[in-house]
């Protein structure tokens, strides 16, 4: 190699290390803007569901009459109903209604005191009608094998005697120290009871049956349930308050239960908004209520405020 080609080989390294040199810096600055970006939440609009309500379905005298003399049976319909319902959400403050509803204040409490009931839960009893049945048809058969058991006994046993769901054997015992046929008594009671209740749901389905017919009424109230997805390394805050646009209509919505949201990092979750009808015109209100009531499939547009900006979806309200 001359001394020309080492000399033009030793400047272009030299120029290449300046170069580097000079650049590192500036990788360095990008570098940790990137990283600070990156630790950023992250939260992106995953989907919007809008929730419609409808019109509750009154029941007819016979029926309230049915579920007044016969709750434990009713009851047996609201369970699968509020746990289907906790199922849906996994929602904290909805564990609080599910445990309030199955101490009998909710549910239940409401159609005997109003003589109405949702059509969501009509449809809920009606998806549960064979189980909820066949629990009976179980039961019956377990009572019928103890009558069957206590008819054979000589001195009475209750050792041998099959357990029955919603019955406790106590009062059987207690007659049973008078004999098997005291203690076949107290049992053929249970199977009166068991027959009754069974008969008076099968009454309540066929009813509720002619009712999933002629369908259900929207009352014109709609909420959005909103999933929202953090995708950044740290907590991501969402704000109770976001807007409803419908035309030029501006529409303030609220978080149910008015709460602050956080989403953990790389992690979904999932918010109710209810319009704030307090600080929203009243033929706002209507407008809206309106086309929910009618089915008109107006174009809408919902803001979600976080605290990387506000997100916003566009899309035209249900007309299913």
């Amino acid at each position: 190699m001359g001394r020309d080609s080492a000399f033009l080989t030793s400047r272009n390294a030299l120029i290449a290390t300046v170069i580097a040199l000079a650049l590192n810096p500036i990788s360095g600055i990008i570098g940790y803007r990137l990283s600070k970006s990156l630790s950023k939440p992250r939260i992106t609009i995953e989907f919007v569901n809008p929730v419609i309500k409808h019109k509750d379905i009154i029941l007819e005298q016979d029926i309230l009459s049915d579920i007044r003399v016969h709750k434990n049976a009713f009851d047996k319909i609201t369970g699968y109903y509020l746990l289907e319902t906790w199922e849906k959400s996994q929602n904290p403050d909805l564990a609080h209604n599910f445990l309030k509803e199955m101490l009998g204040v909710g549910v239940s409490a409401s159609v005997l005191r109003d003589g109405q009931i949702s059509f969501d839960f009509i449809e809920s009893a009606m998806r549960h009608k064979s189980l909820i049945l066949s629990e009976y048809d179980t039961k019956t058969q377990l009572i019928k094998d103890n009558l069957e058991t206590l008819s054979s006994q000589q001195v009475f046993d209750s050792s041998v005697l099959k357990k029955v769901p919603d019955f406790k054997i106590e009062p059987v015992e207690e007659a049973g120290k008078i004999g098997p046929k005291a203690a076949s008594a107290v049992v053929e009671k249970w199977l009166e009871k068991a027959n009754q209740e069974k008969i008076v749901l099968e009454r309540i389905f066929s009813s509720w049956s002619t009712l999933l017919q002629t369908g259900e009424e929207r009352s014109g109230e709609i909420s959005f349930e909103v999933g929202l997805l953090n995708s950044g390394d740290t907590d991501g805050v969402i704000y109770p308050e976001g807007d409803l646009y419908i035309g030029e209509r501006r529409l303030k919505t609220i978080i149910q239960n008015n709460n602050y949201g956080v989403i953990k990092p790389h992690s979904f979750s999932k918010y109710l908004y209810l319009i704030k009808k307090d600080e929203v015109p009243k033929n706002d209100v209507d407008y809206l209520s309106g086309l929910v009531s009618k089915s008109i499939p107006e174009s809408y547009k919902l803001v979600v405020k976080t605290t990387n900006g506000n997100q916003s979806v566009t899309n035209k309200l249900p007309v299913n």
